[in-house]
């Protein structure tokens, strides 16, 4: 497994930790929920700034330690950058798809 790919996983990993603490206490399995919406909205904004510096900070180590690394290949290239891509893309989007389930009031029809 490449580093890059590592660091994709360990990044995943840990958004996913951070959103399952962050629906624990919204749920009220443990820890208090925010209580106003700008209060949640503050705390969404925490973890995503949180994400990126830490995406940031984890590909300038990657780059630095993998400096002698062999070129992959063009087609490899290409595989795991749409594989990346559409991956990426589905689980924010199913991300967000529960943040709106859990934090819209349900009404009956």
């Amino acid at each position: 497994m490449s580093v890059h790919v590592k660091m994709g996983m360990f990044l995943a990993i840990g958004l996913l930790v951070v959103f399952a603490w962050h629906f624990g206490t919204v749920l009220g399995l443990f820890g208090t929920a925010p209580a106003t919406q700008s209060a949640f909205f503050i705390r969404i904004g925490i973890m995503l700034v949180g994400f990126f510096v830490a995406s940031v900070v984890t590909s300038i180590l990657v780059a630095k330690r993998d400096e002698s690394a062999p070129l992959p290949d063009e087609r490899e290239e290409r595989v795991e950058l749409l594989a990346e891509r559409n991956g990426s893309v589905a689980i924010y989007v199913a991300l967000l798809c529960l943040m709106w389930f859990v934090f819209t009031p349900l009404t009956p029809m």
